[in-house]
């Protein structure tokens, strides 16, 4: 097994008497090798590190703290990933360069053709006026000469294909189009000759020999243009995730959506439209820090709430790992602060005590809970609030279960909602409906008619009080988003069936 050192792509390819291959590089590239092959080097270079890290899997105990071996091969990958990137960049880039120097003929020509009919105008109107005719511009001559082409090809033009001549007449008559002649009805225009050559060449079904139709259709692919699920913006595919459900991200918004993550669990694992999004599609848009955090609370979010350890000093506060992992083991050392911790009690280390001590601030939490009428998730611990809505919980460690009485959903005879928090989200969602301003004027000017459509929604709340798959459309008007509480004056998305109210992330990324 051997590495690959990032020295290799400085060797020289040449053909023949010196001359590059035709899938080199240009000259100011970075890489001297040919893309396919400076990209294939990288990846068997990526395969060897594979190999190298599973044979290492399994020798150290869970969630312990990288080697150097393991470090440096680490680096080594991301180092490979980043050279992969840059030479789908430069082999785009160059294939860019060629598209354009073999259009760049049709560009100069659709360029001329452009001035000369400019022109033409200004001849037409100073004759239509009685003034003087204006000089004739080189634009102009280039076109009434027979010789020039305004169909760049290899091949000499058809018969029917004559060059445009926009002549100017000294006496009364009108500019000569190549229409006027009857003879001549089934000529094409010219401008229509020239769409139709460039968009032949564009898409690579012209019958130019060579690699210029190949580069143009290759132009073609890598510069579609799709609109970022997010923000809407408008970017190319080389340049934007996608995802499995068939969206795609901007560079923007998925280092967002990846930053985010990293402080709100609820957004872990990344998705979107309920589809985990694959890490390694998401690496190459990250910087190297952002990557390092998001790595790390992928670990972190993967452990379950209730066995994960963290250091007990309230100023540092670091992920330890989980309980499953230090069975046995007395004290952990914090990397961060050198604080040790009980895997036990996750409290402070107490050498000296055999059992540990009931963690105070965990009872006065607990307590504070009971107090409030809160209620602890039986799957992970975690302490719940209900604001809005029936007793059907389900909390962000996926566990569903009775807010009255925390047995699992439909488990207890408890009743599944409350009569007055009913009636207060049939009129959220009857707000949501009309939007707030509209709202506001109905409850002023006829209240028996607002409290008509409340009592209504509440009725079918009773009988249908789970949405379980929602159906977004756009909803004119600001408002608040009721899953994340962010505030926008618009582009909210409204549920068809359940009226719920939620921004655009929270439609993908969340729910």
């Amino acid at each position: 097994m051997s590495f690959f050192s990032t020295d290799l792509f400085r060797a020289t390819s040449t053909t023949g008497k010196g001359k590059q291959a035709a899938s080199t590089p240009p000259p100011d590239s970075p890489f001297d090798l040919d893309y396919e092959t400076a990209a294939l080097i990288a990846k068997l270079a990526m395969e060897d590190l594979d190999e190298l890290r599973g044979q290492g899997k399994g020798k150290a105990r869970a969630n312990a703290p990288l080697t150097d071996e393991e470090y440096a091969l680490q680096l080594q990958s991301q180092q490979y990933q980043e050279l992969l990137t840059s030479t789908e960049d430069a082999r785009i880039a160059n294939s860019l360069r060629e598209a354009s120097a073999t259009d760049a003929a049709y560009l100069e020509a659709l360029v001329v053709a452009e001035q000369a009919a400019a022109e033409d105008r200004r001849a037409a109107l100073a004759l239509s006026r009685g003034e003087a005719l204006p000089p004739v511009q080189d634009c102009q001559r280039r076109l009434e000469d027979p010789a020039y082409q305004m169909h760049p090809n290899d091949q000499a033009p058809s018969s029917k294909q004559k060059a445009v001549s926009f002549s100017i007449q000294d006496d009364d008559s009108t500019l000569a189009e190549p229409d006027d002649d009857p003879e001549e009805e089934d000529v094409p225009n010219q401008y229509a000759i020239l769409r139709k050559a460039m968009e032949n060449r564009a898409f690579g079904t012209g019958s130019s020999s060579g690699s210029g139709a190949g580069t143009s259709s290759m132009f073609s692919r890598h510069v579609k243009k799709v609109n970022c699920t997010i923000c809407d913006d408008s970017v190319t595919t080389t340049s934007a995730l996608e995802t499995s459900c068939g969206h795609y991200y901007c560079r923007g918004c998925i280092r967002e959506h990846a930053d985010l993550m990293t402080r709100d669990e609820t957004l872990y694992p990344l998705r979107c439209c309920k589809a985990p999004i694959e890490h390694n599609k998401v690496f190459p848009f990250l910087s190297l820090a952002l990557r390092k955090q998001f790595e790390a609370k992928n670990v972190e979010f993967s452990v379950p709430p209730n066995n994960r350890i963290y250091c007990c000093s309230p100023t540092c506060s670091a992920f330890l790992g989980a309980t499953t992992a230090y069975e046995g083991v007395k004290g952990l050392r914090c990397g961060k602060c050198q604080t040790v911790t009980c895997p036990r009690c996750k409290q402070s280390y107490h050498p000296n005590e055999r059992a540990c001590s009931d963690n105070t601030s965990a009872l006065e939490v607990r307590e504070l809970a009971r107090t409030q009428g809160w209620q602890t998730c039986p799957g992970c611990h975690a302490i719940v609030e209900l604001n809005i809505g029936c007793y059907h919980m389900t909390c962000r460690c996926s566990t569903q279960f009775c807010y009255l009485c925390a047995v699992p959903w439909k488990g207890c005879v408890c009743p599944q909602w409350d009569e007055g928090r009913l009636l207060q989200t049939a009129q959220q969602r009857v707000e949501n409906e009309m939007g707030g301003a509209r709202a506001v004027q109905m409850q002023a000017a006829a209240p028996a008619r607002f409290a008509a459509l409340v009592e209504q929604r509440a009725t079918g709340l009773r009988e249908d009080h789970n949405c379980m798959f929602h159906n977004w459309q756009y909803r004119r008007g600001g408002g608040e988003c009721e899953n994340c509480n962010y505030y926008l004056p618009n582009f909210l998305l409204i549920c068809r069936g359940c009226s719920l109210l939620v921004c655009k992330r929270c439609s993908r990324n969340r729910l």
